[in-house]
């Protein structure tokens, strides 16, 4: 900062002003707690820091969590940045917050500032939710951390959705506890993974190392007394925060997670009051490098580790109502508060490796599933040619758009809610049900079946309908099957040919009633994902495409016609159909498809009851 320059000082939002002033208000009305505000810091406060008590507690959220808040909240602005917290919470699916050595929630509630004031500048229209996770050891801990989320729970109600829970333990023994509630998250909204975490470690650094140095104190006593013990222990010191390390590649693993970001930070102002290491002056600093570098150590046999940034940094605030120092009559920090920071982003390999899904999702592949789409839905006399044009006019933002709402799991992606329904006339008697959807269902559908349609092609060896175009002259074409009335065409004259072999056999045409409207939407996903993919985010997508509920059809039946995806999802519908009587079948059944028009060449008249039957049953 110029010297000539006036500091900038940072001050509470409202909201959480009146948050942690509540919680002051609360810990007033508690009897174990009474007095913490009399206590003399500068006789007792390495007793304090140290202290498991309510009061001790309770006095370090009146001193310090100011400061701890303000930090989290400078990193927030200036490391991390608008836009990427923009990214992070635009979409409907909730961003987790592990708050690690939680501090009564400093960390978490600078997330919640940072969002309210994303609100509040307009840069964020879309609903925000946030679950975040409390870590402390400390029981009175969790207790001001459930008093603090509770208190702005209820205050940001119309602004954010914050859901929250603890786990009253240390980390990494508090890794467990973690990933169950982090599973609980995925199968809450039913998404295969979780598309961001952010890991805040508000002055963890000295409890982590205090039990690394107790065990290798502990190593080194017994190392005096016989050094051979070393050939027999199973547990040898490692790398400070090595365990640290584990515990986060676990979490990664376990639940699954395709990006956490880790935020420490050391606060040099109490390092005085804390003894770091027995041997040598290791400050905060050194000891949040060390176990930045185990992290990318342990993370890159597998993972991608980038580290983001890492310094110092200093800020100067207000300190706000009810705090220790507004208390002694001092609005302002005098010197600036000086802080060291470091932020790692960890990528993970399972995402890195899904190579079906990053295929699906990429802009070359989405861009041209937009011209297939187009094409069909040009063809649409209902079609809204606005909004086409509409999402012409930006359409690399728009399909970037799209592809960011794939990576955050957003379950509004493709709008499957909105669609409009009608009938065609199939016959003079008989209406068809037919589904106008939305441009991004159309685009993902094709999307995904472009990929990965090819090999359900080719395991659909009696099928001609919906077969993927092949490409001509190294270029993909507007459209994404082959012309349907020349695949019409030669199912027929395969058919004939077929007949022409068996001059005793017998013919059986089937044709199933109102198919579209009968298909079992759960057989139907389980049947596309095991043709198409092993991928679990492609299966979340097929599954959100499909499961909804469509007019006039019977709960959980049904897919909409008249979509680009639809005739290519009902031949799958069948492959079983195509497995019973494919080839070398028992009876020696020719078998002709086109989607659920079947026509079966019988060669031994007398299997005719019989193959019936099992066509029925199988049906």
């Amino acid at each position: 900062m110029n010297e000539d320059t006036p500091p900038i000082y940072r001050c509470f939002h409202p909201l959480v002003a009146d948050a942690y002033t509540a919680v002051h208000h609360w810990l007033d009305s508690v009897d174990i707690a009474k007095g913490y505000k009399s206590i003399d810091p500068r006789k007792k406060w390495q007793k304090i820091l140290q202290g498991e008590d309510l009061k001790s507690v309770a006095f370090q959220y009146y001193h310090l969590f100011p400061a701890h808040y303000f930090k989290a909240a400078h990193i927030l602005e200036n490391v991390v940045r608008e836009d990427s917290l923009i990214s992070w919470l635009r979409h409907k699916q909730r961003i987790c917050i592990l708050d690690i050595g939680c501090g009564a929630g400093a960390g978490t509630a600078a997330v919640i500032e940072a969002a309210l004031i994303l609100k509040e500048k307009g840069k964020i229209s879309n609903d925000i939710n946030i679950f975040a996770i409390g870590v402390d050891p400390n029981k009175f801990s969790i207790l001001l951390y459930k008093q603090l989320m509770t208190k702005l729970k209820t205050s940001v109600v119309d602004k954010i959705g914050l859901e929250f829970v603890c786990v009253k333990s240390g980390f990494p023994e508090a890794t467990l506890g973690i990933v169950q509630n982090l599973k609980k998250e995925l199968n809450t909204f039913h998404i295969p993974c979780l598309s961001n975490i952010l890991t805040i470690q508000l002055n963890v650094i000295s409890p982590f190392s205090q039990g690394f140095r107790n065990q290798e104190e502990e190593y080194n006593e017994l190392m005096k007394i016989d050094p051979e013990i070393c050939d027999f222990l199973t547990e040898v010191p490692e790398e400070f925060g090595n365990a640290e390390a584990h515990a986060y590649k676990q979490i990664i693993e376990d639940v699954p997670v395709d990006t956490m970001h880790i935020l420490t930070i050391a606060t040099k102002n109490i390092e005085k009051y804390v003894q770091i290491n027995t041997n040598s002056q290791i400050t905060l600093e050194q000891r949040v490098r060390e176990m930045a570098n185990t992290l990318k150590n342990v993370i890159e046999k597998r993972h991608i580790i980038e580290q983001i940034n890492d310094g110092n940094h200093e800020i100067f605030f207000k300190n706000p109502n009810s705090s220790y120092w507004k208390d002694k009559n001092r609005n302002k920090t005098g010197d600036p508060i000086k802080f060291y920071a470091d932020f790692q982003t960890v990528w993970s390999a399972d995402l890195a490796e899904d190579q079906d899904w990053n295929s699906v999702i990429s802009l070359d592949n989405l861009s041209l599933a937009w011209a297939r789409a187009r094409n069909n839905l040009l063809r649409e006399a209902l079609f809204d040619e606005t909004e086409m044009r509409l999402f012409e006019l930006n359409r690399d933002a728009r399909l970037e758009g799209l592809r960011e709402q794939l990576c955050a799991y957003a379950k509004d992606v493709a709008l499957t809610d909105e669609r409009l329904s009608y009938k065609v006339p199939k016959n003079l008697t008989v209406s068809r049900p037919k589904g106008l959807s939305r441009l991004e269902e159309e685009i993902l559908s094709v999307a995904i079946i472009q990929r990965l349609g090819d090999k359900a092609s080719q395991l659909r060896g009696s099928s001609y309908a919906y077969r993927i175009s092949r490409k001509y002259g190294h270029r993909d074409t507007e459209y994404l099957y082959e012309y349907w009335f020349k695949a019409y065409c030669y199912y027929m004259k395969k058919a004939r040919h077929s007949a022409s072999n068996y001059p005793n056999g017998t013919i059986l045409k089937v044709d199933i009633e109102s198919f579209y409207t009968k298909i079992v939407q759960d057989q139907l996903y389980e049947g596309l994902s095991k043709e198409l993919t092993v991928s679990q985010r492609i299966r979340w997508l097929i599954r959100l495409l499909l499961s909804k509920d469509i007019d006039e059809h019977d709960l959980g039946q049904g897919i909409t016609q008249g979509g680009i995806g639809s005739g290519f999802y009902a031949n799958i519908y069948l492959t079983s159909i195509d497995a019973k009587f494919g080839s070398g079948n028992e009876w020696g059944v020719e078998l002709h498809r086109y989607v659920d028009d079947m026509i079966l060449i019988i060669p031994n008249s007398d299997d005719m009851d019989e193959i019936e039957n099992i066509l029925r049953n199988e049906l």
